[in-house]
């Protein structure tokens, strides 16, 4: 269920885009924030065999985001006619990469990275946690 809300949320904001140009209505900022935080903690735990996302925190922002979407009243079904959705990522994504020197990075340095958000406790690095080691 968790990552099924957390996909519908990301897959929506995909579409958005080729959608959006007749909505008119701007994507708020905590939502492309969040929308962002958790596409990053994923790709980074993807990554890095260090890190893993923590599902709690991510199913607790996803129900946070629905709530704030939906007290403006945009509705589940009108995510995908938000505009600026696709640009707000894009800014967010180019800061990220760019904070992080994380182009064409090796797993070592996206492992850095992700210990990193996690250390300042960001919005990225409160979606995962770290790996236990087995001993």
């Amino acid at each position: 269920m968790r990552t099924t809300l957390i996909s519908a949320l990301f897959l929506s904001a995909l579409s958005a885009p080729a959608i959006a140009q007749d909505a008119g209505r701007e994507a708020p900022a905590y939502y492309l924030d969040g929308l962002f935080a958790l596409a990053a903690a994923e790709n980074v735990a993807r990554f890095c065999p260090t890190l893993s996302i923590n599902l709690e925190a991510t199913s607790a922002l996803t129900t946070d985001l629905l709530a704030q979407l939906t007290e403006e009243g945009i509705a589940p079904e009108d995510i995908p006619k938000l505009a600026g959705v696709a640009e707000g990522f894009d800014a967010r994504q180019a800061e990220f990469m760019g904070r992080h020197a994380l182009q064409g990075a090796d797993i070592e340095t996206v492992c850095a990275a992700g210990r990193l958000e996690i250390a300042e406790a960001t919005p990225v690095g409160a979606l995962m946690r770290p790996v236990p080691l087995e001993n």
